[in-house]
């Protein structure tokens, strides 16, 4: 018996061979496909291990009802491979949505990290967005990342010559909610 329960566990663990698991949560939902070239990172960090991630303006289909994929965190690097995950009526041929979706991270040690959100295997507009985490101590942080479209082309058209390599982006400059009030809240008093 406990041979058949670990080769069951066995086949559901490994990628290809187990139905899609959430890696994230969809927290909101605008009903357009993405227009601006910016995607929202925001993020808290309690110092010590847990990472709360939050991206907006991710274009996906419609017909999502939830986040699979593949979602992993090393010394220096946050990897996110998001892909749709549809319920039995599948999804919306070409309607694309812009969602906002939010990642748990557990086990994520102090330190500065490079956050590499890579929504090409999703429907919508291929793209990466690649920046800097400073997780050294506590924050609360929201900045906005300018992709490049890295769409792959429509039926017909003739490939896009890319220009290789594409350069590393800068570092943005992240600025504590403390500093800058949401639209609508107060300012932080400092402790």
């Amino acid at each position: 018996m406990k041979t058949l329960l670990f080769l069951a566990f066995l086949a559901t663990s490994f990628p290809g061979h187990a139905a899609d698991r959430d890696i994230g949560t969809i927290v909101a939902t605008e009903k357009a496909a993405p227009t601006a070239p910016k995607v929202t990172v925001s993020y808290v960090y309690d110092g010590k291990s847990q990472l709360f991630l939050t991206l907006g303006n991710i274009a996906m289909n419609a017909g999502t009802k939830g986040i699979a994929g593949t979602l992993f965190a090393n010394k220096s690097a946050i990897l996110i491979n998001p892909k749709e995950r549809y319920d039995d009526t599948g999804k919306v041929e070409d309607v694309n949505w812009s969602y906002t979706i939010r990642y748990v991270i557990p086990n994520v040690k102090p330190g500065v990290y490079t956050l590499v959100h890579d929504d090409t295997a999703a429907e919508g507009v291929d793209r990466i967005t690649r920046t800097v985490l400073d997780l050294t101590k506590a924050v609360k942080a929201t900045t906005a990342v300018t992709f490049k479209d890295d769409a792959t082309k429509k039926p017909g058209e003739p490939a896009k010559q890319k220009e290789e390599p594409y350069p590393d982006p800068p570092i943005p400059q992240i600025k504590p909610e403390t500093e800058v009030p949401a639209e609508g809240a107060t300012k932080a008093e400092p402790k």
